[in-house]
């Protein structure tokens, strides 16, 4: 299932995100009466891992031989479910929306965080729900 129709179905609010070349960082609020905060990140992270795979195996993608385990596994996400947690004041959701929105930067993709084209950095600069995720195919 993509963001957006996880979005959809389980009906919670995405504040903040950011898909990077192997990994996804998402600021969001389940909705508690249509799916737990387990279900909702496993609906998003099993089809978006199995949709981004399947296009680098058809691309032949170098970053295949970059998330493999010893035995061959892939494995796009971190072992354990990844880095999962709760942030619980107003200081800690400004500071990481700055850290999803910055991070492109951090990785040098890009000079300005809001020239990234995968994240939510130009809709907090503009304003404009309309930019989540639009042109993204994961999205």
């Amino acid at each position: 299932m993509r963001i957006r129709g996880a979005r959809t179905r389980l009906g919670f609010e995405l504040f903040a995100w950011v898909i990077m070349p192997e990994h996804v960082h998402l600021l969001l609020c389940p909705d508690l009466e249509r799916g737990t905060t387990e279900q909702t990140l496993s609906a998003i992270k099993s089809r978006f891992a199995c949709s981004v795979l399947d296009q680098w195996r058809a691309n032949d993608s170098p970053w295949l031989a970059r998330i493999s385990d010893a035995r061959g596994i892939l494995r796009y996400w971190a072992r354990g479910g990844g880095f999962d947690r709760n942030v619980r004041d107003e200081s800690e959701i400004w500071k990481t929306v700055r850290y999803i929105n910055h991070n492109p930067v951090k990785r040098g993709l890009v000079s300005n965080a809001e020239d990234y084209r995968w994240s939510s950095a130009g809709w907090w600069l503009d304003r404009r729900p309309d930019l989540i995720g639009i042109d993204h195919p994961m999205y």
